[in-house]
């Protein structure tokens, strides 16, 4: 109140100056004939008396006395009424604004705006907040939406959080290398994370890929011995290997093998394993746990992490055997710009480690690119 009152009186006090330097001016303008005679000859002006005259007479102090007193008396009674008129009409402004931004939200989150219509919004809010990019108007807010949003909600409206995964590759034994060769190395990798659904329910159609290669003395039907995949879902198995491993032992792989969500075939010197299974996400949210156990050539010296969901938390841990040493580690969430990005850390504890731990989110596509070599080299 105290800061109120003295804002008022600062102002009031102003004005009483303002309207007094008027009545000053006046009073000046009304006097300005006699005091230029008195200071100049009533005959010929001398040159010194035209500043005087054009000072006093032919600059208009009576227009500037008067609006110095309008200034003045502004000031003093008319500003804290026009100000509250503005700061009223900017109010109703801000609730009107405010009350359109909620009823579009509230339109969107009951399904009274198609989906179409709710991109089109977006592009439009993201369109003037990035600006145009190219000549045609198709600007990166509209691929943003188009490659990412939309993309998101055909699939499902599902996105994955607090990913973590952990790879250790080791050397065979004396046993295993006997039956596969020198050729191989040990991959043992765990993924845990949880799906989530905007729709708070759904079908998660969950897909994976992986490749052994072949050499030319390898038995493709015995690197299969050396494989197992599994994946849980709420804590119930809902795929494994084991269950299909007799049926594909006795497959003609001159042809492919399909068989309860597990596609394999022969292709360019590799074995092409892909798992696909629909998971019924009851509560909008449901824990998944994929363990796969593999073999990798030791020619086999890069990795890519690619996420297909967006992610919010994300671990990662690569593990290799003694002997080996990672030499490139890189991270797409790194740097954006020149901005670096503090909730994404990079750690390489030992030459045959490395982690990557992401705190906030991750785009799909590639998050990490990891490559690997012998020590020697």
């Amino acid at each position: 109140m105290s800061q109120i009152l003295e804002v008022w009186y600062k102002r009031v006090s102003m004005g009483l100056l303002f309207i007094l330097a008027g009545v000053m001016f006046g009073w000046l303008s009304e006097k300005s004939p006699d005091i230029v005679s008195s200071i100049c000859d009533k005959g010929a002006t001398p040159l010194w008396c035209l500043p005087v005259k054009l000072a006093l007479v032919d600059f208009g102090l009576k227009a500037i006395s008067y609006s110095l007193i309008f200034i003045g008396v502004f000031l003093s009674v008319f500003f804290t009424y026009i100000a509250e008129l503005l700061g009223s009409i900017l109010s109703f402004a801000l609730l009107h604004v405010t009350n359109s931004k909620n009823a579009v939200i509230k339109a969107m989150e009951q399904g009274a705006i198609s989906n179409d219509e709710t991109s089109r919004i977006v592009v439009s809010i993201l369109s003037r907040f990035m600006g145009y990019h190219d000549r045609n108007s198709e600007s990166f807010a509209e691929f943003i939406v188009d490659r990412l949003l939309k993309q998101v909600q055909i699939d499902g409206g599902f996105w994955r959080r607090d990913y973590h995964a952990v790879i250790r590759v080791e050397e065979l034994g004396p046993e295993e290398e006997g039956k596969f060769g020198r050729n191989y190395l040990r991959w043992h990798e765990i993924n845990s994370f949880s799906v989530e659904n905007s729709n708070r329910g759904g079908v998660y159609n969950y897909k994976s890929a992986s490749t052994i290669e072949l050499f030319d003395s390898t038995d493709p039907k015995k690197l299969l011995d050396a494989f197992s995949y599994d994946v849980r879902s709420g804590g119930e198995h809902i795929f494994s290997f084991n269950d299909h491993r007799e049926s594909a032992s006795e497959h003609d792989f001159a042809k492919p093998f399909e068989v309860g969500g597990l596609k394999m075939r022969i292709e360019d010197s590799e074995i092409s394993i892909v798992v696909e299974k629909e998971i019924q996400i009851p509560h909008g949210s449901i824990d998944i746990v994929v363990d796969e156990e593999s073999l990798i050539s030791r020619e086999d010296t890069t990795y890519e992490l690619c996420l297909v969901e967006p992610t919010k938390r994300l671990t990662f841990r690569l593990n290799l055997p003694s002997g080996f040493k990672v030499f490139h580690h890189g991270c797409s969430g790194r740097r954006y710009g020149s901005y670096v990005a503090d909730d994404v850390i990079v750690s390489q504890p030992g030459e045959n480690r490395v982690g990557l731990d992401v705190y906030n989110w991750s785009l799909p596509g590639i998050a990490t690119v990891l490559a690997w070599k012998p020590t020697e080299q």
